[in-house]
């Protein structure tokens, strides 16, 4: 499964760090992956890969059940198989520089692969290489937010697009009118999307606030079927199948951690060491002791 920032609807979120759902890029910045098997406690794997300011995918590229990175740079893609760090084990090329991609099994074939969307027109990849799409497809409108989820069961993910706290649903890749629509929360609910129980049919929603997140196991209304916390607030938070046992649970990615080698005689200018203050502040504090005087503002003169 995959994963990628949607928007939702479900409960009112209190605004905390990036979140990220299966479809698109994780966002956040940062070469680290924190990645946690179960719904409380520590990581459980932590590795490196890419730079800190790739475009990142998690999915299922190889359908051995476990979800890996991949890096985007412009339109070509470098995939890794495995939770290790390392190079990429499969390269190629899809699409446009510009385009808007997701990630998803659009044939039930238990790969993920990738799916360029060119405002409501999908071209869908079914396999990790460079060609022309296997299906074009069109759905919903070009302004229209989309997410992309195994809504039915049936092993195959497919989109479904929202508009307010409206939310219409396809359950096969395919042009047409929705399946389902339902009205669901608030417009401005952030989620993940993932499968977080393997007793459960289908994928379902998880409200984030801060660095508690609140477990729906059905597209229903109603309370919170499993309460956690994990990471900082600041952090970029991603769900996936970390152990390929079937469950969705989450990984964060943040910047590796600096040490405390660097001091202000290190920065060419003050503005230099404020961006570095900065950009680690949110993850590690004042790991390198920029700020002597707590007033946020780094190698005062």
């Amino acid at each position: 499964m995959a994963v990628a920032v949607v928007a939702a609807a479900m409960v009112v979120l209190v605004t905390g760090g990036v979140a990220a759902a299966k479809g698109g890029t994780i966002g956040g910045t940062g070469s680290q992956y924190l990645l946690n098997d179960a719904f409380t406690g520590d990581a459980t794997r932590v590795l490196v890969y890419g730079d800190p300011e790739d475009e990142v995918y998690w999915a299922d590229w190889d359908g051995d059940g476990v979800d890996t990175p991949t890096v985007r740079r412009g339109n070509s893609f470098f995939v890794k198989n495995d939770l290790g760090s390392g190079v990429a084990d499969t390269v190629f090329l899809y699409g446009d520089p510009g385009d808007v991609v997701l990630a998803g099994d659009w044939d039930g074939d238990g790969d993920d692969t990738l799916a360029v969307r060119r405002g409501n027109t999908y071209h869908v990849k079914n396999s990790i290489s460079t060609g022309v799409a296997d299906a074009v497809i069109a759905y919903g409108d070009p302004g229209d937010a989309v997410l992309v989820g195994d809504w039915d069961g049936d092993d195959t993910d497919t989109l479904a697009v929202r508009r307010g706290n409206s939310y219409f649903v396809k359950n096969s890749i395919s042009t047409g009118v929705a399946d389902a629509v339902f009205v669901y929360g608030d417009p401005g609910d952030v989620v993940l999307v993932g499968h977080w129980a393997i007793s459960l049919g289908a994928d379902s929603l998880m409200v984030r606030r801060g660095n508690t997140y609140y477990v729906r196991n059905s597209l229903t209304s109603g309370v919170a079927d499993n309460v956690f916390q994990y990471g900082n607030p600041s952090d970029t938070a991603f769900v996936g199948d970390w152990d390929g046992n079937g469950v969705d649970t989450m990984g964060v990615r943040r910047p590796i951690d600096p040490g405390d080698e660097l001091d202000c005689g290190d920065f060419a200018n003050q503005a230099a060491a404020q961006a570095y203050f900065t950009y680690h502040l949110p993850y590690y504090g004042d790991v390198a002791r920029l700020d002597a005087d707590g007033d946020l503002i780094a190698c005062e003169t």
